[in-house]
């Protein structure tokens, strides 16, 4: 058991490390699928060892062997979560949470999208709707898949919940049209339709609502450091961040999608109140 874990890990590093390529290499005309792999600085071809998924960057010391620059923790970090992910969603199917082969890569297909849509959007708050449509597509199959496959369910409850994407798009839309896009992206609009198929009406919203909480509290609390670094006459380091600044919104809805998939979270109590 430990090793099928063991090995789907190892999978996950590898496919995390073409996570990393996409990430740097989508939208700069660039070939995503082919091209050799350089030193940003140097523009040195790396050698095999050198592409190791996380173990050459822990050799390397995060620096290129040939010009010694620094290396973006970025890389390590998409590896290992990749990882993570792999051995988690395996850990799921084997424990009964997903029930389904087809669910299983839908999940790993949808976590790889998760990350590679977070990374981009704190690199450029911007999320390209080529990775939101793959996104969307995925998580109707999942709730296609509910929709025929859970049979507690009526069938008005089915197709509410079924529909719960396009009910989170309609205020995310007003948000946006309202405020010219200054206080909301479209793209995070776009995103709730795929969250409505993943989770349905009550987990969803429950999704949503709780990533403006978390939104909410990491920046005050990044606020709040500031504001203590300032008073200490240290340097926080980067541009400040303010209550009027623009702060990437789909890492947190997506996370806060990831904790209620795994742990089910009806906020508003809509299971037990409408039987949805």
């Amino acid at each position: 058991m430990m090793g099928m874990f063991f090995w789907q890990f190892i999978l996950g590093l590898f496919v995390g490390s073409f996570l990393n390529v996409v990430i740097l290499r989508f939208g700069t005309g660039l070939p995503i699928t082919s091209g050799r792999s350089k030193c940003f600085s140097c523009n040195t071809t790396l050698k095999w060892f050198e592409l190791v998924p996380i173990f050459s960057y822990l050799f390397l010391g995060g620096k290129c062997r040939t010009c010694f620059s620094k290396i973006s923790i970025q890389y390590f970090l998409v590896e290992l979560t990749t990882g993570l992910l792999f051995a988690g969603v395996m850990y799921l199917y084997t424990v009964g949470k997903i029930v389904d082969p087809l669910l299983f890569f839908l999940y790993i297909a949808i976590g790889c999208i998760f990350i590679v849509i977070t990374v981009y959007d704190l690199h450029h708050k911007i999320i390209p709707d080529t990775f939101v449509f793959l996104f969307v597509i995925c998580a109707m199959f999942v709730g296609l898949f509910n929709f025929f496959e859970i049979e507690y369910l009526n069938n008005t409850v089915k197709i509410i919940n079924l529909l719960a994407g396009f009910i989170f798009f309609i205020p995310f839309y007003g948000l946006w049209k309202y405020s010219e896009g200054r206080w909301i992206g479209l793209g995070d609009g776009k995103l709730a339709i795929g969250v409505g198929f993943l989770l349905g009406l009550p987990e969803g919203l429950s999704a949503i609502v709780l990533s403006f909480w978390l939104g909410s509290i990491w920046a005050l609390f990044f606020i709040l450091y500031q504001k203590v670094v300032q008073h200490f006459s240290l340097s926080p380091g980067g541009e400040n961040l303010t209550m009027k600044s623009e702060v990437p919104f789909a890492p947190f809805m997506l996370l806060a999608t990831v904790i209620v998939l795994v742990f089910p979270i009806d906020l508003f109590s809509l299971h037990v109140l409408f039987g949805l």
